[in-house]
């Protein structure tokens, strides 16, 4: 239903993302005022998640993730809305393969319940059009995003 995909808080302007990966966590602000906060699965070894000051650039609704040689290879159909903010390919997305959140086990982005992707690509600036399958924005406009 478009009530389960309207953008959340559109009103308020200073949003902002912290995934701290040594404690796992994903903690989501308005102002300074913490609103979401969740456990997260990162990124390990050579795919390790990229510390760094970051922006939304990127969402889509679902999306096929493919990548990874050998042993390492995925092909992940029907990823829960993927928001991406770096242009390596790192995104906050859903899950369906695993619940281990709260233990480092992906390929570098950062692995949510599908729910909280879902909050995440709604609260995220700026808003994504309903009938946008996949859009991109200029990297000013999106919310900040912070990994330390």
């Amino acid at each position: 239903p478009v009530k389960d995909l309207s953008p959340l808080s559109p009103d308020v302007a200073a949003k902002r993302i912290e995934i701290d990966v040594a404690k796992q966590m994903l903690t989501a602000f308005e102002d300074d005022k913490p609103v979401l906060s969740t456990r997260v699965s990162t990124g390990f070894g050579k795919n390790f998640t990229p510390r760094g000051n970051y922006t939304v650039f990127r969402k889509a609704p679902g999306q096929r993730m493919i990548g990874g040689v050998g042993n390492d290879y995925y092909d992940l159909p029907g990823v829960p809305f993927p928001t991406y903010f770096t242009h390596s390919g790192i995104a906050i997305h859903g899950t369906y393969w695993h619940n281990d959140y709260g233990v480092v086990r992906s390929h570098g982005c950062i692995n949510v319940p599908s729910e909280v992707a879902r909050w995440v690509w709604r609260w995220t600036t700026p808003v994504a059009p309903l009938e946008a399958a996949d859009i991109r924005f200029k990297p000013s406009l999106g919310t900040p995003v912070k990994v330390v």
